[in-house]
């Protein structure tokens, strides 16, 4: 039986936890996928250098920071992840990371509930958690989401760098 785990809150570590269990996971021999809803693929990260490097399956099928696209980009992309996501949750996978799907539901800029239809996710997140992990990131996850959740850890800051104007950082935030 597999479980529904979500990662979600305002502080830092999220993705990180994510990949740590996909990590563990490969350590024990077992299958993963993951992809990811913001991320680009033409923005160099550590984690897809390592999972590329690995043979790790990961996609990244945003177009980045969804305030600097147009929304009818922004939802060909998110389309695309739905449509991924929906795929892999069917596959042949141990563990599905589905790397910020939470901030795509909290999208007020362009209407993202026709493309990424958060209850039929929902449904079908469910019924992959039935024989495989899954994991979802990222701020703000719907009520009914944690709700359905086997496990949900809520990431809070207390001090964080960016308050005294530092930029992200190679490693630390990508």
């Amino acid at each position: 039986m597999g479980k529904l785990l979500i990662f979600t809150g305002d502080g830092k570590g999220k993705s990180t936890a994510a990949f740590g269990m996909a990590v563990r996971f490969l350590g024990h021999g077992k299958k993963v996928c993951i992809v990811q809803f913001i991320k680009s693929a033409g923005f160099e990260t550590g984690e897809l250098n390592f999972f590329k490097k690995i043979g790790v399956e990961i996609i990244p099928c945003g177009c980045g920071l969804t305030n600097r696209n147009s929304a009818e980009k922004n939802r060909e992309y998110l389309r695309v992840a739905y449509d991924t996501a929906i795929c892999k949750l069917k596959g042949n996978y141990n563990l599905v990371v589905l790397d910020e799907i939470n901030n795509v539901f909290n999208i007020t800029a362009f209407e993202t509930e026709d493309v990424c239809p958060p209850d039929i996710l929902l449904n079908e997140i469910l019924a992959a958690a039935e024989n495989k992990d899954v994991v979802l990131t990222g701020r703000g996850a719907p009520q009914k989401y944690i709700d359905a959740a086997h496990l949900v850890t809520e990431m809070k800051p207390v001090k964080h760098y960016y308050n005294s104007n530092t930029p992200a950082q190679k490693g630390l935030e990508y």
